[in-house]
């Protein structure tokens, strides 16, 4: 039997159990139970002392109202106190076998166990979650494979969490499905997809003829507003226009920047000491807003997507998937979802993934222009 333990609330380290070899043991804590007794001692301190100077001058009959202030340390010492000892005491035993899974919880409040058929559990989920930092800790993303129970989240076991990295996680995650032959999930709620063990290496195109995927898409039907369709040397271009609200927010940092230069440099008279700095106001605000301005009212749009069918595989460009345009082969593609990307808490987009990498574009789209952009580019795919 296989066996590790996680110190801590195991949010913040690099796990991973063993599905190919079972049964497995690991054990979780919430905290180190040395950090626990530290607790408990400090609380003795910061609550016991005030107490018992109330309790003193109770019996001596010095008592005077301004003493119950005291009560407050008290009531924080208490907390504190419960605090460690919920630390020392906290204890999570999980034994994960053929068809069962059992957990054990030693807790403040008690003990309990569970003991779970597998089959109550539906399948195995892939996601990432965004913390965000404090002021002496950067934020960070877990990457997360997760046996998802279908009525009891409680009792939802994370089978491998890695920090800032999603390399390999994929591929553990197809090798739980198939070891434990469960479902592979991804996304929540609406947006859940469901994929099946035998289809967990197929591609989407793959899916499409197979008839598990739909590809419903009528290209003479009017795109959503703001967007494109263009043939353009054997590709389907998808272009996006950009909102008016770009416009507007360039024209107010436009206006504000001549304001600003007015009153500053030319509003008592033009020095030519004054010539350095317009220089730098002008390097640094008011030329690259107009150069932005020009660009976006001549091009008419800043995002662009390339669906190459000779090629087979698609082009991301400009602002639609960030500075570098991006490529996928139709092989490559695994799944097409819309989601958030938790890696930097950003709205809704298009997530594509492969085993080796995910894209995730047109971020902040609606999602009816996102189902849209989808029903496309699997349309172009399955041709």
């Amino acid at each position: 039997m296989g066996t590790i333990r996680i110190n801590g609330s195991g949010k913040r380290m690099n796990t991973s159990v063993n599905t190919a070899q079972l049964p497995f043991e690991w054990e979780s804590s919430k905290g180190s139970k040395a950090a626990g007794v530290f607790l408990v001692i400090f609380s003795l301190f910061w609550g016991g002392m005030p107490t018992a100077m109330l309790i003193g001058s109770i019996a001596s009959r010095k008592f005077e109202p301004e003493i119950l202030f005291t009560l407050i340390f008290t009531v924080i010492g208490i907390g504190i106190f419960i605090g460690g000892i919920a630390l020392i005491r906290y204890k999570k035993t999980i034994v994960l076998s053929e068809n069962r899974v059992k957990i054990s919880v030693k807790s403040i409040k008690g003990n309990h166990e569970f003991d779970e058929h597998l089959s109550h559990y539906k399948g195995v989920r892939n996601y990432s979650e965004y913390h965000s930092g404090g002021k002496n800790s950067p934020s960070y993303t877990l990457y997360i494979n997760e046996l998802v129970h279908s009525d009891n989240k409680k009792l939802n076991i994370k089978l491998d969490v890695q920090q800032n990295s999603e390399l390999g996680m994929r591929v553990l995650w197809e090798n739980h499905c198939k070891n434990l032959s469960l479902s592979a999930l991804s996304g929540e709620g609406g947006d859940e997809v469901v994929r099946k063990v035998e289809d967990l290496d197929k591609n989407v195109k793959t899916l499409i003829e197979e008839g598990k995927l739909e590809a419903k898409f009528n290209p003479r039907d009017q795109p959503p507003e703001g967007f494109r369709l263009a043939v353009e040397d054997g590709k389907l271009k998808i272009v996006m226009k950009d909102s008016p609200a770009i416009y507007i927010g360039m024209f107010f940092m436009l206006a504000f920047a001549c304001v600003f230069a007015y009153f500053m440099i030319f509003k008592e008279g033009f020095h030519w000491s004054m010539t350095f700095p317009l220089i730098i106001i002008s390097i640094f605000i008011i030329i690259p807003i107009w150069v932005s301005i020009y660009h976006a009212s001549t091009h008419g749009c800043i995002y662009l997507t390339s669906i190459d069918v000779i090629n087979c595989r698609i082009k991301f460009n400009g602002q639609m998937c960030g500075k570098n345009p991006k490529i996928m082969n139709y092989a490559d593609i695994e799944t097409i979802t819309i989601e958030k990307d938790s890696n930097n808490n950003s709205g809704l987009g298009l997530m594509l993934k492969s085993d080796h990498k995910s894209l995730h574009v047109a971020r902040g789209q609606k999602r009816e222009k996102l189902e849209w952009l989808k029903s496309c580019i699997l349309f172009s795919i399955a041709r």
